[in-house]
């Protein structure tokens, strides 16, 4: 028997639904040798909740989720920023600039993605923080400063 390339390396989500085409497709794909059977993602919302219990979680086993600023606490993403940089102890503008109503993580001296902790501290703090609008600069900017 030849094998079919049409379903080599195919993932299907698990239906969440149980009916008779659901049982039909099944039954396919167990008779499919090829074809893996995988889970559906959570919903995004379901994801971010989960992020944001174990932000908190791990902020507190840090001592610092008390006193952690937000946005409704700063007043705006202009005083979000630096007040961020102070609570997990990063020099103020060094790591978190501010582009209009959008934050990013752009570290002035690419050697600071070396100090781990305080790094995922200024990631927890801003996912709790309830902005919405933050991005990330990656390493074309550490290639680019060392050419």
């Amino acid at each position: 028997m030849t094998e079919n390339p049409t379903y080599r390396d195919l993932y299907v989500e698990k239906p969440n639904f149980a009916d008779e085409k659901s049982d039909c497709l099944m039954a396919w794909i167990a008779a499919q040798p090829d074809v893996e059977m995988v889970e559906p993602p959570p919903p995004a919302g379901e994801a971010v909740d989960q992020l944001k219990e174990d932000a908190r979680k791990q902020l507190s086993e840090n001592g610092l989720l008390e006193g952690a600023p937000t946005l409704e606490s700063t007043g705006s993403v202009e005083a979000l920023a630096p007040a961020m940089e102070q609570h997990c102890g990063v020099e103020v503008g060094s790591v978190i600039k501010v582009h209009g109503d959008t934050l990013s993580f752009d570290p002035d001296d690419p050697n600071s993605f070396s100090d781990y902790e305080k790094n995922i501290c200024l990631l927890q703090v801003l996912v709790l923080s309830g902005a919405t609008k933050y991005g990330f600069v990656g390493n074309e900017k550490v290639e680019a400063k060392s050419e």
